[in-house]
């Protein structure tokens, strides 16, 4: 049986220190090791960032879902913004996501994106 965690927090860079430091307290009920704890924490900031640059309206919220299962992560970032999302392929989040996630998913319609993490 998995848990979920659902934060929304403002679209802004002001708190992107709020969303790193709630992901290292939830993926520490999991057994991650302090790099992929790290990594995690790379991969929110990352995406959120991206949401930033690429879809410029910040009335609404960024949203965070975090499905804990035994022995990974999932993390869906949904941006609640009106506004095209367009990811360009060279984008340097990009990489860092395709780096450090085990599996990610982009649905540039919904404005969503999902990473996999899970515990070595």
């Amino acid at each position: 049986m998995s848990d979920k965690i659902t934060l929304d927090i403002p679209k802004k860079s002001d708190f992107i220190s709020i969303i790193r430091l709630t992901t290292s307290s939830i993926v520490n009920k999991l057994e991650f090791n302090i790099d992929e704890v790290d990594d995690l924490k790379i991969l929110v900031s990352e995406l959120s960032v991206m949401f930033i640059r690429y879809i410029k309206d910040d009335n609404k919220n960024l949203r965070f879902e975090f499905t804990l299962d035994e022995d990974l992560i999932k993390i869906d970032v949904v941006d609640l913004n009106e506004g095209n999302f367009k990811i360009d392929e060279d984008d340097l989040s990009m990489m860092i996501i395709e780096s450090l996630s085990d599996e990610y998913s982009i649905d540039e319609d919904n404005k969503r994106v999902t990473i996999v993490k899970k515990c070595s």
